[in-house]
């Protein structure tokens, strides 16, 4: 028998010998998505750098889709990262770049005198007015700091003539 002797729609699938159908026999662009059964394409039959970029849909990767530790900086958009996705005390001194930390950052009144180092405070800072008697330790005013004719010589002691011939008087 030929096929030409068979009438078309008559063969079915059951009348085909298993094997009968390869991949020969099948025209190009013959098979549509509606002919694959839902997950019948399992990973193995994907060419590797068959799934590009554009054939992903919007939102379907996820953060568990992606491989810890494989986000670079290179990844991320400028200006991408907020401070509010910032976790409270993540970011240590060792990260801040010199310079950058500017007194409009410094909350008024929190810098203490255990914040200083040694010798910090300079003669400059001092605002004029500011170091009063209170402030003054015991015995740390000398003669040698002390301007001619800044403490009056009263009748008392007429016969001295500068500030140090008081020393030792009473």
């Amino acid at each position: 028998m030929t096929s030409v002797k068979i009438a078309n729609g008559t063969i079915t699938t059951t009348n085909l010998a298993t094997g009968a159908v390869t991949q020969v026999n099948i025209a190009d662009g013959a098979i549509s998505t509606t002919k694959i059964a839902d997950g019948a394409v399992a990973t193995i039959k994907l060419a590797d750098g068959s799934v590009v970029t554009t054939k992903l849909a919007d939102g379907s990767v996820t953060s568990s889709k992606i491989m810890d530790g494989t986000i670079q900086s290179v990844d991320l958009g400028d200006q991408s990262i907020t401070a509010s996705k910032i976790q409270n005390g993540a970011v240590g001194t060792i990260a801040l770049a010199d310079g950058s930390v500017t007194s409009a950052k410094i909350t008024d009144g929190t810098i203490t005198s255990a914040d200083l180092a040694n010798g910090s405070v300079i003669t400059t800072k001092i605002a004029d007015g500011a170091v009063t008697t209170s402030k003054l330790a015991d015995l740390s005013v000398t003669n040698g700091k002390l301007a001619s004719g800044a403490i009056p010589i009263d009748a008392r002691h007429s016969e001295c003539s500068s500030l140090s011939d008081f020393q030792g008087s009473s």
